[in-house]
């Protein structure tokens, strides 16, 4: 996935994605026109040509991300306990309100940084309206509890299984 955003409000502008699944390969664009207030998104298989790329179209309102953008902006973001955020977030075409929870729970933790304090956030995914509309899970973020909001774990729950994230390495060099 590579995402190229508006530096000032992390809105995005494209997305790309190149998705391999075995033999199934399909390579994806989101265009975001924000003077249209539109999101293009065109998918194609790499592997037959011949068949119509699939292109959906949506109306957007206002500021709009995809998941690498709205993980930027959510560090951007003073993080307090009970503070909530909806996001709009668009994937495959579709935008979507996506609510955003900090949590209550503060704590340190082993990471390739060190131990750090971290703050979870929870992210509504799943459900009905949500990009995983047809079954029911749990998305969390754990940040570091400092400004820069460094993304060291996450973890979606879903009833196929369990998907954990942990940050592998950190380049101390560069800004983030």
């Amino acid at each position: 996935v590579e995402s190229t955003v508006d530096p000032n409000t992390f809105s995005v502008m494209r997305t790309t994605k190149l998705d391999e699944q075995g033999k199934r390969v399909r390579t994806s664009e989101a265009v975001f026109d924000m003077g249209a207030k539109k999101v293009e998104w065109t998918e194609r298989d790499p592997n037959n040509v011949q068949q119509p790329p699939r292109v959906v179209t949506a109306v957007l309102d206002g500021t709009t991300h995809d998941i690498i953008s709205a993980i930027y902006f959510l560090r951007s973001q003073r993080l307090t306990p009970g503070q909530t955020f909806e996001l709009a977030v668009s994937d495959s075409g579709r935008v979507y309100r996506v609510p955003a929870l900090v949590m209550n729970e503060r704590k340190k933790v082993k990471t390739v940084i060190g131990k750090v304090q971290v703050v979870r956030i929870d992210v509504g995914i799943f459900g009905a309206g949500r990009p995983i509309e047809n079954s029911e899970g749990k998305m969390s973020l754990w940040v570091t509890d400092d400004e820069r909001h460094i993304p060291v774990r996450a973890k979606l729950s879903h009833e196929m299984g369990t998907l954990e994230i942990k940050l592998k390495s950190f380049n101390k060099t560069k800004n983030l």
